[in-house]
């Protein structure tokens, strides 16, 4: 018992290196051309994305902060198609963004299997979208 609990603490840890990330990534060269067929400026591209670990696919453990800039959060389930978009449209509209189109978005979960001592899942969700004035 003391043997799994140990492996268990290092398994987390080590993993707490690797995953529970929030990031944002933006494009804002456009080459002249329209994102849109409205008159509008396009601002930017937005790509966030959100993960994180899971205790029994529900609890959440280690998991990317989107309140904090990056930085991983503890026992918040953030790893949600909607804390992305919160995250995603605070950042578009601190870029100078009015609105928001073509938006697009994805979750998932993961088993992780014995590697994750069978309790273990890796929870995403992504949102892209592009920002216009």
């Amino acid at each position: 018992m003391k043997r799994l609990l140990v492996s268990l603490v290092l398994v987390v840890a080590v993993s707490s290196l690797f995953c529970s990330c929030a990031s944002i990534r933006t494009a804002r060269q456009f080459n002249g051309l329209d994102l849109t067929v409205e008159k509008t400026t396009a601002v930017e591209n937005l790509n966030a994305s959100v993960s994180g670990l899971y205790l029994l696919g529900r609890i959440p453990i280690l998991t990317g902060d989107t309140r904090g800039g990056g930085i991983i959060a503890f026992n918040k389930d953030t790893a949600s198609l909607e804390e992305c978009v919160d995250y995603m449209t605070k950042r578009a509209k601190a870029d100078g963004a009015a609105k928001v189109v073509d938006l697009v978005s994805q979750s998932g979960s993961q088993w992780l299997g014995p590697a994750g001592f069978f309790v273990l899942w890796w929870k995403n969700a992504s949102v892209s979208a592009n920002g216009l004035k």
